[in-house]
């Protein structure tokens, strides 16, 4: 994959375990991986810190791509 990537992973979650976060993240050359903690499987994506650093990920890589 030729583009940034951002992987949040809890290191609570009882149904993806935090060992397949760091793969995918060690296959996708360029790739971020961001530990969060006792927000589980459900709960990350409702969570103030991990909507704030998702969307700081976003916000960098859209000024990059508007580069001349």
């Amino acid at each position: 994959i030729a583009v940034p990537g951002l992987v949040v992973h809890s290191s609570d979650d009882a149904v993806v375990p935090f060992r397949d976060a760091e793969a995918i993240a060690a296959a996708w050359v360029g790739a971020q991986l961001k530990r969060c903690e006792g927000v589980g499987h459900r709960r990350i994506l409702s969570d103030p810190a991990v909507v704030d650093l998702v969307l700081r990920f976003v916000e960098a890589d859209a000024h990059v791509a508007q580069r001349p």
